[in-house]
């Protein structure tokens, strides 16, 4: 599922409705790409941050990656699982990558195997 450039025309509790009845239905292992703009807009009911964290606060959406510049912001999630899709789709070398946003006890596994 792409989020892309229209979260933040949302107010944020619509967002969160629209999130918390989706993301149920969605298969495990779905990827979320959540991409917004950065910077306050008048039109916008929120900035693109404020899209990604109410996506990200999402229970059953678990943060696999993201890039940020100074004018854009782009997370991807996994639902239902918090292993990349690399290690879930068998890539050779590929190990499972908890991120740090996920909850305390899991130990993140390096993305980049040694050897």
């Amino acid at each position: 599922m792409v989020l892309s450039e229209v979260c933040y025309y949302l107010d944020p509790g619509v967002l969160r409705a629209v999130m918390d009845r989706e993301v149920p239905q969605l298969v495990a292992g779905a990827t979320v790409l959540a991409a917004h703009w950065r910077h306050p807009v008048a039109d916008y009911l929120m900035t693109g941050d404020q899209a990604n964290d109410v996506i990200a606060a999402t229970a059953g959406l678990h943060h696999l990656g993201g890039y940020r510049d100074a004018d854009v912001g782009i997370d991807v999630f996994a639902a239902g699982t918090p292993i990349s899709v690399a290690a879930r789709t068998a890539v050779p070398g590929a190990k499972p990558h908890v991120n740090a946003r996920e909850p305390e006890g899991e130990e993140p596994v390096s993305p980049h195997p040694a050897g």
